[in-house]
């Protein structure tokens, strides 16, 4: 699984990371800022879709995901469908 993580600032930026980091040793975590898109970070690593969305809803910076953004945009109603198994609905 490859995300892109775009934060509002330097410290959200380091705050997402570490939380990510804790949890996910294995991930590959590196800086993807660039001129246009500051404070953005990539993740890549081994999971299913479900159980990364399980865990950014969970930690509450799901809306600063790329992919989850373009699921929530193309497929609403299987973020539904993952917000109500989690109790949040």
């Amino acid at each position: 699984m490859y995300d892109l993580i775009y934060t509002e600032n330097h410290q959200d930026y380091k705050e997402i990371e570490e939380i990510i980091k804790k949890r996910y040793r294995q991930a590959k975590v590196e800086d993807a800022s660039d001129y246009i898109h500051e404070h953005r970070f990539s993740v890549e690593f081994d999971i299913e879709q479900k159980d990364w969305f399980t865990f950014i809803i969970r930690k509450r910076f799901a809306l600063s995901s790329l992919n989850f953004q373009l699921v929530l945009h193309s497929d609403p109603y299987r973020i539904q469908i993952l917000l109500s198994e989690l109790g949040l609905t």
